[in-house]
């Protein structure tokens, strides 16, 4: 292909290769440099003002030269992406095993669903089968998350022996199994933390550490303390998930500095923006929060490099893979035996509960109706025109299901613009992290994730 080829399919293809504009955080010497961003070669680097000025040119279309050479080995794809075409392909086990809940948390997505309901045991046992079934994936590694909905310590008589069943079942059919749950702790006792140890339970901790903010949302903050001691005492060590909201936003590293001094074996942490509406009465507002939420949270992170932990936030982890749509969808068993494509979304009270079912647990087995899980997978960045020149586009996927469905437009645009300056600042955080001078030099992401 020549030259002025070259610059034809770059304007005409869907975008692969991004100059980003600079942003506010951005160092006094970076202040007029760009980064350019090739998401399928893994890359990223600060461009001058001059630089800039010829990418943008190739990148339309518009230049008289095609990509400057020293950069090919940069731009060369490595990475493609692989959507979901069946349910078959899933081998993660998502179980919300009931919807009733010890705690009242400010910001809960399910109190609305808050019943009686609770998994069946058949049910499960239908499920972990199914997961667990070597001749369905040529993948040896499954996994099982035990999250929300309600609090799923208060159905552990159905759990730990199913749990316990799946792992004689995974070493029978040569396959290795990772379970985790998410719980708020409070009820976790020596008793209760040996039965998580014996079938290799991993619990992640819904706590927000610091005591004020804990008992303003969520409460019972002796109580979940004193259960992450038990846990700690049978040498289980969790991870602890927190909820940054308006009250905790800007003292997210004193988070972690509480959480240092008060469980120094704990060194997994993840702080997550609130989503919801009631929370800010205008968009004006929600972008002010996303602003506070985003300079504690890279200040936390710093702070976490610097002292040996690790700090996770859902939107990292778009940057291990490439996708059409932001999540790969689930496979989550919900009380009542249906399948749903969401989590957050699985109670028949839930706003979209009918339009996100699209399978169930019966009779032993578990059933699909295919045409509706494509039309789910479907609802992805090219169902949303919006999407089509956005810098952060390969790895948004066109925004989380239970985003949209909860936030008005005005919401969802400022959740949008917080999605690309989190893009922005997690490649300039990189670059300036892994090299000190930042300009001109190459940024490889993880590729260890990718699929």
């Amino acid at each position: 292909m020549d030259k002025a080829g070259m610059n034809q399919q770059a304007a005409t293809e869907p975008k692969k290769v991004f100059v980003i504009p600079p942003g506010p955080v951005f160092r006094p010497e970076h202040r007029e440099h760009s980064i350019l961003y090739a998401p399928f070669a893994a890359s990223a680097m600060l461009l001058s003002p001059e630089k800039r000025g010829l990418f943008e040119a190739w990148l339309t279309g518009c230049g008289a030269q095609g990509m400057p050479g020293e950069y090919e080995n940069m731009l060369k794809p490595v990475r493609t992406v692989k959507p979901v075409f069946s349910p078959l392909e899933y081998n993660t086990l998502s179980v919300i095993a009931g919807f009733n809940c010890n705690f009242h948390c400010s910001y809960c997505y399910s109190a609305g669903s808050r019943s009686g309901a609770e998994i069946a045991s058949e049910q499960l046992e239908a499920a972990i089968r199914h997961l667990l079934d070597a001749g369905r994936s040529s993948s040896r590694e499954r996994s099982i998350f035990i999250t929300g909905g309600g609090e799923p310590l208060l159905v552990r008589r159905v759990l730990f022996p199913a749990i316990a069943g799946a792992r004689r079942l995974a070493a029978q059919n040569g396959l290795s199994l990772t379970v985790m749950m998410m719980t708020n702790g409070a009820l976790i006792n020596d008793d209760i933390a040996r039965d998580l140890l014996a079938p290799g339970i991993h619990p992640c901790i819904s706590f927000e550490i610091l005591e004020d903010v804990q008992q303003k949302q969520r409460g019972h903050y002796r109580q979940v303390v004193a259960g992450i001691d038990c846990l700690l005492n049978a040498g289980l060590i969790p991870s602890v998930s927190a909820t940054i909201t308006p009250g905790n936003a800007g003292r997210q590293v004193e988070m972690l500095q509480q959480a240092r001094r008060r469980f120094p074996a704990i060194t997994e942490f993840s702080f997550d923006p609130v989503v919801d509406n009631s929370l800010f009465p205008s968009a004006v507002e929600l972008e002010a929060f996303y602003t506070r939420y985003l300079d504690g949270f890279f200040e936390a992170r710093h702070f976490a490099r610097e002292n040996g932990l690790h700090l996770f936030c859902s939107l990292m982890e778009r940057f291990d893979r490439l996708t059409t749509r932001y999540c790969r969808g689930q496979l989550c068993l919900t009380p009542g035996g249906s399948i749903s494509i969401c989590h957050t979304i699985a109670a028949p009270s839930d706003t979209g509960y009918e339009a996100c079912v699209y399978g169930k647990a019966d009779n032993d087995r578990l059933t699909f109706d295919m045409e509706k899980f494509t039309r789910l997978m479907n609802d992805d960045l090219h169902a949303h025109p919006e999407c089509n020149d956005c810098f952060a586009r390969w790895n948004c996927g066109g925004g989380c299901l239970m985003v949209r469905t909860r936030l008005d437009k005005a919401s969802l645009d400022a959740h949008c613009n917080f999605t690309r300056e989190f893009t922005r600042r997690f490649l300039y955080d990189n670059l300036v992290m892994t090299v000190p001078s930042g300009i001109n030099d190459l940024l490889k992401e993880p590729e260890n994730n990718i699929y």
